[in-house]
Protein backbone atom coordinates (compact mmCIF):
# COMPACT_ATOMS: atom_id res chain seq x y z
CA UNK A 1 0.00 0.00 0.00
CA UNK A 2 1.33 3.50 -0.78
CA UNK A 3 1.97 5.96 1.50
CA UNK A 4 -0.34 7.98 0.19
CA UNK A 5 -3.00 5.76 0.25
CA UNK A 6 -2.07 4.67 4.16
CA UNK A 7 -2.48 8.36 4.83
CA UNK A 8 -5.59 8.71 3.38
CA UNK A 9 -4.62 12.00 1.29
CA UNK A 10 -3.80 12.51 -2.28
CA UNK A 11 -1.65 15.13 -3.16
CA UNK A 12 -1.82 17.78 -5.87
CA UNK A 13 0.95 19.71 -6.93
CA UNK A 14 0.16 22.97 -9.08
CA UNK A 15 3.94 24.20 -10.07
CA UNK A 16 5.40 27.74 -9.99
CA UNK A 17 7.12 28.89 -13.18
CA UNK A 18 8.54 32.02 -14.23
CA UNK A 19 4.64 32.60 -15.52
CA UNK A 20 2.90 31.30 -12.70
CA UNK A 21 2.67 32.70 -9.14
CA UNK A 22 0.94 29.98 -7.45
CA UNK A 23 0.14 32.61 -4.67
CA UNK A 24 -2.19 34.72 -6.82
CA UNK A 25 -4.66 31.42 -7.33
CA UNK A 26 -7.80 31.05 -5.00
CA UNK A 27 -7.01 27.29 -3.38
CA UNK A 28 -10.60 27.21 -2.77
CA UNK A 29 -11.76 27.76 -6.60
CA UNK A 30 -9.21 24.09 -7.08
CA UNK A 31 -11.12 21.18 -8.28
CA UNK A 32 -9.39 17.47 -8.91
CA UNK A 33 -11.63 16.12 -11.79
CA UNK A 34 -12.07 13.13 -14.34
CA UNK A 35 -13.37 13.12 -17.95
CA UNK A 36 -16.69 11.90 -18.51
CA UNK A 37 -17.47 12.18 -14.56
CA UNK A 38 -20.05 14.97 -13.41
CA UNK A 39 -18.51 15.45 -9.60
CA UNK A 40 -15.45 16.92 -8.59
CA UNK A 41 -12.88 17.12 -5.58
CA UNK A 42 -12.04 19.62 -3.62
CA UNK A 43 -8.79 19.41 -1.67
CA UNK A 44 -8.87 19.79 2.13
CA UNK A 45 -5.97 21.51 2.79
CA UNK A 46 -2.87 23.53 0.85
CA UNK A 47 0.60 24.68 1.57
CA UNK A 48 3.21 26.87 -0.09
CA UNK A 49 6.19 24.58 -0.77
CA UNK A 50 8.85 24.02 -3.57
CA UNK A 51 8.24 20.25 -4.36
CA UNK A 52 8.71 19.71 -7.93
CA UNK A 53 10.39 20.25 -11.24
CA UNK A 54 7.88 21.04 -14.26
CA UNK A 55 7.47 17.66 -16.76
CA UNK A 56 7.10 18.23 -20.33
CA UNK A 57 6.86 14.74 -21.23
CA UNK A 58 4.48 12.10 -22.10
CA UNK A 59 1.17 11.91 -19.96
CA UNK A 60 1.76 8.99 -17.15
CA UNK A 61 5.16 9.21 -17.36
CA UNK A 62 7.58 11.42 -15.11
CA UNK A 63 10.63 12.42 -13.55
CA UNK A 64 12.19 12.06 -9.95
CA UNK A 65 13.19 15.97 -9.73
CA UNK A 66 12.87 17.95 -6.73
CA UNK A 67 12.17 21.30 -6.06
CA UNK A 68 13.68 24.04 -9.14
CA UNK A 69 13.94 26.86 -6.66
CA UNK A 70 9.86 27.91 -7.27
CA UNK A 71 7.42 28.10 -4.93
CA UNK A 72 4.57 25.35 -5.26
CA UNK A 73 0.84 25.03 -3.99
CA UNK A 74 0.67 21.86 -2.53
CA UNK A 75 -2.91 20.43 -1.93
CA UNK A 76 -4.62 17.63 -0.22
CA UNK A 77 -7.57 15.68 -0.88
CA UNK A 78 -9.34 12.39 0.59
CA UNK A 79 -8.53 9.16 -1.19
CA UNK A 80 -12.16 7.80 -0.31
CA UNK A 81 -13.50 11.49 -1.91
CA UNK A 82 -11.81 10.65 -4.91
CA UNK A 83 -12.72 7.31 -4.87
CA UNK A 84 -16.34 7.77 -4.81
CA UNK A 85 -16.80 11.32 -6.50
CA UNK A 86 -14.50 10.36 -9.44
CA UNK A 87 -14.94 6.80 -9.71
CA UNK A 88 -11.90 5.32 -9.15
CA UNK A 89 -12.75 1.77 -9.23
CA UNK A 90 -10.77 -0.27 -11.83
CA UNK A 91 -6.67 -0.47 -11.40
CA UNK A 92 -3.80 1.02 -13.14
CA UNK A 93 -3.29 4.16 -14.62
CA UNK A 94 -6.02 6.67 -14.48
CA UNK A 95 -6.06 10.27 -16.13
CA UNK A 96 -7.11 13.25 -12.99
CA UNK A 97 -7.20 16.88 -13.62
CA UNK A 98 -6.79 19.63 -11.60
CA UNK A 99 -8.95 22.96 -12.69
CA UNK A 100 -8.61 26.47 -11.40
CA UNK A 101 -10.95 28.74 -11.84
CA UNK A 102 -10.08 32.55 -12.18
CA UNK A 103 -10.70 34.32 -9.41
CA UNK A 104 -10.61 38.19 -10.02
CA UNK A 105 -9.64 40.31 -13.09
CA UNK A 106 -6.63 39.74 -14.94
CA UNK A 107 -6.89 36.22 -13.53
CA UNK A 108 -6.38 33.17 -16.27
CA UNK A 109 -8.38 29.66 -15.61
CA UNK A 110 -5.76 26.86 -15.77
CA UNK A 111 -5.93 22.81 -16.66
CA UNK A 112 -3.52 20.14 -15.67
CA UNK A 113 -3.09 16.69 -15.98
CA UNK A 114 -1.35 13.79 -14.90
CA UNK A 115 -2.03 10.34 -14.09
CA UNK A 116 -2.49 8.20 -10.91
CA UNK A 117 -1.53 4.54 -10.59
CA UNK A 118 -5.05 3.21 -8.89
CA UNK A 119 -4.08 -0.16 -6.97
CA UNK A 120 -6.55 -2.99 -5.78
CA UNK A 121 -7.18 -2.77 -2.27
CA UNK A 122 -5.98 -5.13 0.59
CA UNK A 123 -8.42 -7.04 2.26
Amino acid sequence: MSKFAQSGLIPVAILGTENLDVRTIDPTSIKLVRDGIMTTVSPIRYDYQDVATPFYGVLCNCHNLGGDGKEDLVLSSRVSDAVSNLNLNETGDVELMVTVEPNGEGCMSILGADCVKVLKAKK
